[in-house]
């Protein structure tokens, strides 16, 4: 039952990730707060960095056995995930 609701947790928060940064209520924000605007990519981090830590912080609380091991050839699975985030990350980075 806790993965369950671990796994709620997760869809929420990038669901709320990707919304707000969505054209549309970036669009909105702008609108609605003019030359505040500037403050809202500062807000969106805080915000998101915040809510990541909390939800980090209640999966590691669960403690009971791994669900999924990377063993065998899901290692390389494991590692391509893992270079396209960083990848992803640093193009992101570069945009900004």
């Amino acid at each position: 039952m806790e993965y369950a609701f671990l796994a709620l947790v997760w869809l929420l928060w990038c669901f709320c990730h990707s919304a707000l940064i969505s054209m549309g209520v970036t669009g909105y924000l702008k609108q609605r707060l003019g030359d505040r605007f500037r403050y809202y990519r500062l807000a969106y981090n805080g915000f998101s960095l915040v809510t990541l830590v909390s939800v980090a912080l209640y999966a590691y609380s669960i403690r009971s056995g791994s669900v999924f091991s990377w063993e065998g050839y899901w290692r390389i699975v494991q590692v391509s995930l893992l270079a396209v985030s960083l990848f992803l990350f640093l193009a992101g980075g570069r945009h900004l």
